[in-house]
């Protein structure tokens, strides 16, 4: 494995839970967005570890998201204000316009104390359908009070357009250790002062895990990152305003608080996160010297 200085631009600062980003100019989020959690009372944790940006699907993985849908009616039932201090996004899948209206509907009748769509996504975007589905969106999206769109992309230079052109308020992109795209074909071509946010998902993979080590060669006197050390390297790149991120468990929103609290990571950890990766993909070997971060 090599550990030379990572050459790209690194934040000095990672974001919390309590700071806020303006979206559309008039809402204000936080920059973890939280998605799907195996625990309802998760949702609940997050909004007073200081998260208030929710993301909801209206059809494709519904029952994925169960234990959101019933984290934010649970949260709802606080108090009548409560529902004024969270920001809640729901992305929608079809292309055809036909469908674009229905589920949006259905989600905002199933869960209770919703009232509302704050944000509304076009999920799984290309450059072939973008124009088609945004317009779909737009005509839609008063119908649910929306005051944002934003779209979930699976192709990076059309994201890095949409973000440049203020084609939309927010865009979700892929990024991690093992698929790094993004740094040539979305960061480089978008302005830190873009009215549109860029955040990420699938930030933690691919986790090393502790039984993969000692079948890659890797000892006890070898760093093993923790799977919060994978959102702190990505929120290592100052072109992400935040993450769309899935911790499973009031444990894991804890220990994702944390990390965040511990600050950014070393050069050294940094590029070593990225070494492993490579060693587990056959494309590295290991050194001599174990490095010395914990």
């Amino acid at each position: 494995m090599t550990r030379d200085a990572p050459a790209s631009p690194r934040s000095q600062v990672l974001p919390r839970p309590t700071d806020r980003l303006t979206l559309a100019g008039a809402l204000q989020v936080s920059p973890i967005c939280l998605g799907t959690v195996g625990e309802s009372r998760a949702i609940s944790h997050a909004f007073d570890l200081g998260i208030n940006f929710f993301f909801l699907t209206a059809d494709m993985h519904w029952p994925l998201y169960d234990a959101t849908r019933r984290g934010l009616m649970d949260l709802f039932r606080r108090s009548p204000s409560v529902r004024d201090q969270v920001v809640v996004a729901v992305v929608g899948y079809p292309a055809q316009s036909e469908f674009s209206h229905m589920p949006f509907e259905e989600t905002l009748g199933y869960t209770l104390g919703l009232g509302h769509i704050d944000l509304t996504v076009a999920g799984g975007s290309y450059r072939s359908d973008f124009a088609a589905r945004k317009e779909a969106f737009e005509v839609h999206k008063k119908d649910f009070g929306a005051r944002a769109f934003g779209t979930s992309f699976h192709d990076r230079e059309m994201a890095a357009e949409a973000i440049r052109e203020e084609l939309v308020d927010i865009a979700f992109i892929r990024y991690n250790v093992l698929h790094p795209g993004a740094e040539t074909d979305v960061f480089p071509h978008v302005a830190p002062s873009s009215r549109a946010l860029l955040y990420n998902f699938t930030s933690t993979h691919p986790h090393i895990s502790p039984e993969l080590f000692p079948k890659l060669g890797l000892n006890a006197d070898y760093w093993q990152p923790d799977i919060t050390d994978y959102y702190r390297w990505v929120l290592a790149r100052p072109e992400l305003d935040g993450i769309l991120c899935a911790p499973r468990t009031v444990a894991e929103l804890d220990a994702l608080d944390r990390a965040l609290a511990a600050g950014p990571l070393t050069d050294e950890q940094y590029t070593y996160i990225r070494d492993l990766t490579d060693l587990a993909g056959g494309k590295a070997t290991l050194v001599e010297d174990p490095p010395t971060t914990a």
